[in-house]
């Protein structure tokens, strides 16, 4: 039995050291069949349980007696990859001593899992200084930590410090485009992104891998650019981008769920009204997969969670109730909500969520009351909070309300933005006549706003677009003097600005009405500019547009300035020796039909004298007395029934007994020859 047990542990020593660990676990099996207590066999299968991912087979063997003291740091690791994450660092506390750098990997591991970045990054930089751990997997591992714990800036010197560099893995040069991301350097950020997959192709090509397994490592880098892509603008490139990735059939769940949301919310973005609601549809399928119920509450997959960070977390539950929302699910989205409500309860989301949850359901009042909390907050999400408020409060009509909520979003430069500034306006416009002193007094401060900044194209951009709303402002209140000194400064600021037709040939009529020396200014601008090309149709119907209106701008101020005469002067038109008449309308006689008195109507005609009698109020009327007089009432047969046909009653006469044939009428006939 000796000589038995000593050859498998030698079959169980050469799979470990061939990497084979279904043929060493078979090995241990034969050995704890011949000696069901031996301890290095149990430690090997423990082992070789956790090579194969068998968790939880794992921890049934640590929690026996013979090996839970000597397995605490295998217990805790185990309990880690199963998602225990609090379980799993308490566990941690039995690990002995001269298992120190392992506990602080796996330490440091958990912390970053569950947010404490800060801990993570001590506990990294315990392991580099005091036990001179340079692995790899540990930097990489360091940078992560950095870039989590919002301290991206300080990557490029604790790389310097480690004496690493973005061309030593995929994994490190992905981490820093990470850090970039998050710094809003998208544009560096895409260059270490493609880095990346160059190291990891070269790196997993020389492993002899196929180009399908290369593509699946490599599937992170390939959403993250994609992400980059999307932030970038270039929304199609994106898609695909996602679409590839999630056609990998990824066993890694944390990249799917990722790419997953990040596609279906692009396409919700560009998504028209008429497909909306069913890219939403589609979009709570795939993030259902993603899902599970447990204890009624809804929530990521035990395996995915524990791999995702808060943020990813906080993004994947909002997407799912927001599709459920846009998609009318609205059972789906309230057990969502409630879900959200219980998991992030501090979370800015929520607030929304609810929000949108309550105007879904008609109830105005507490989808304001849900945001006025946060908006109220003055944190980084109260922001955002007014604009969903003054969002709604347009939606249900409430224009000088919802001004309010857009006035408190932002500081003073994103309030002089020019789509903002177009959203004051048309709030302002729809609380009807008297607010052109509020519409200039904003374009004014908003123009002052941009003057303060420094030059650039967007700075340009914005003082032309205000400016022209200022001097059409101007325009529309009859006063030309301030609106051609509107259009003399975007023509300085912008001398191209001369070949909109509009801007064109209200700058020419405006000086010729105006200032004769200001037409002779632009007239001598235009001799030096290069000569236009040949208009076309719609550029000639702008410019006779834009005659017609300064025309009866014109003719209104010119009839402002006139004002009122003395008593009993003649208008301005008449003491120009002008004869018009006020025209008369002409009363036409009404007709009325023959032999009708006018005086004496007498009763009213019957207002149903031109349908047919068949559709007439008293047909239908007597048409329903009918049916109801006789109509039979009840279940089948109840009704009224002929009593002769019921022969329950009837008495049975007896049966008369059968006469003879009748004979036919007439003697005897003539006999016939037979036949012989």
């Amino acid at each position: 039995m000796a000589e038995q047990v000593e050859a498998h542990f030698a079959r169980l020593d050469a799979a470990v050291k061939n990497g084979q660990a279904k043929r060493g676990l078979k090995a241990a099996d034969e050995i704890l069949k011949l000696a069901p207590g031996d301890a290095d066999a149990l430690r090997c299968k423990v082992v070789l349980l956790i090579e194969l991912g068998n968790f939880e087979e794992a921890m049934k063997l640590v929690t026996q007696p013979p090996l839970a003291a000597s397995m605490a740091f295998e217990k805790a690791y185990c309990l880690y990859r199963r998602g225990k994450l609090n379980e799993a660092l308490a566990a941690l506390a039995a690990v002995p001593a001269d298992q120190e750098v392992p506990r602080l990997q796996l330490e440091a591991q958990i912390q970053y899992r569950l947010g404490g970045n800060k801990e993570a990054i001590a506990l990294y930089s315990q392991l580099y200084r005091s036990h001179s751990l340079e692995s790899q997997e540990v930097q990489t591992n360091v940078v992560a930590a950095y870039v989590s714990g919002g301290r991206a800036g300080e990557v490029p010197a604790v790389m310097q410090a480690m004496k690493i560099s973005a061309k030593d893995s995929f994994e490190i040069a992905f981490n820093v485009a990470c850090g970039l991301v998050d710094a809003g350097q998208l544009r560096a950020a895409e260059e270490q992104l493609q880095l990346a997959v160059r190291v990891g192709e070269e790196a997993l090509y020389d492993e002899d891998l196929a180009e399908a397994e290369v593509a699946a490592e490599l599937a992170p880098v390939t959403a993250q650019l994609a992400y980059v892509a999307e932030r970038l603008g270039r929304q199609e490139e994106a898609a695909a981008s996602y679409e590839a990735v999630l056609g990998l059939a990824l066993e890694d769940a944390t990249t799917a769920s990722v790419a997953t949301n990040n596609l279906y919310a692009a396409l919700l973005s560009r998504a028209s009204s008429s497909t909306s609601r069913k890219v939403a549809g589609e979009a709570v399928k795939k993030l259902d997969a993603f899902m599970e119920r447990s204890g009624g509450v809804l929530r990521l997959k035990s395996a995915l969670e524990p791999r995702l960070g808060p943020v990813q977390r906080e993004a994947l539950l909002a997407s799912y109730a927001t599709a459920a929302l846009l998609a009318n699910k609205v059972d789906v989205a309230k057990e969502a909500v409630r879900s959200i409500e219980k998991q992030l309860p501090e979370a800015a989301v929520t607030a929304m969520l609810q929000a949108s949850l309550h105007w879904k359901e008609g109830k105005p009042r507490e989808a304001d009351a849900a945001l006025a909390a946060l908006a109220a907050s003055g944190g980084s999400d109260a922001a955002e909070a007014s604009l969903m408020r003054a969002q709604l409060a347009a939606a249900r009509g409430d224009s000088a309300q919802a001004l309010a909520h857009l006035s408190a979003a932002g500081d003073a430069s994103w309030q002089a933005q020019p789509a903002v500034l177009a959203t004051k306006l048309a709030l302002l416009e729809g609380q009807g006549q008297g607010q052109a002193d509020e519409v200039a007094s904003t374009l004014a401060s908003a123009l002052q706003q941009w003057q303060s900044t420094p030059e650039s194209a967007q700075r340009s951009g914005a003082v032309s677009w205000i400016l022209k709303q200022l001097a059409a402002l101007r325009l529309r209140q009859g006063e030309l003097a301030e609106a051609a000194a509107h259009y003399s400064k975007l023509v300085g600021l912008d001398p191209e600005a001369l070949e909109d037709p509009d801007v064109l040939s209200r700058c020419a009529q405006l000086a010729a009405v105006c200032d004769g020396s200001d037409a002779a200014a632009l007239r001598q601008r235009l001799q030096q500019q290069a000569p236009p090309a040949k208009l076309s149709a719609a550029d000639l119907d702008a410019l006779e547009h834009a005659s017609i209106a300064v025309t009866g701008v014109q003719r209104k101020a010119a009839d402002t300035a006139a004002g009122p005469g003395p008593a009993g002067a003649a208008p301005p038109q008449l003491a120009a020796g002008g004869d018009e008449r006020k025209k008369r309308k002409r009363k036409r006689q009404p007709r009325y039909p023959k032999g009708f008195d006018p005086a004496n109507p007498g009763p009213p005609p019957d207002p149903e004298r031109w349908l047919p009698k068949w559709q007439r109020s008293d047909a239908k009327k007597l048409r329903k007395k009918l049916k109801s007089k006789d109509a039979a009432k009840g279940s089948q047969g109840a009704g009224k029934a002929d009593d002769a046909l019921d022969r329950s009653n009837v008495v049975d006469e007896p049966e008369a007994k059968p006469k003879a044939p009748a004979r036919p009428p007439g003697g005897k006939g003539k006999k016939g020859k037979g036949r012989r």
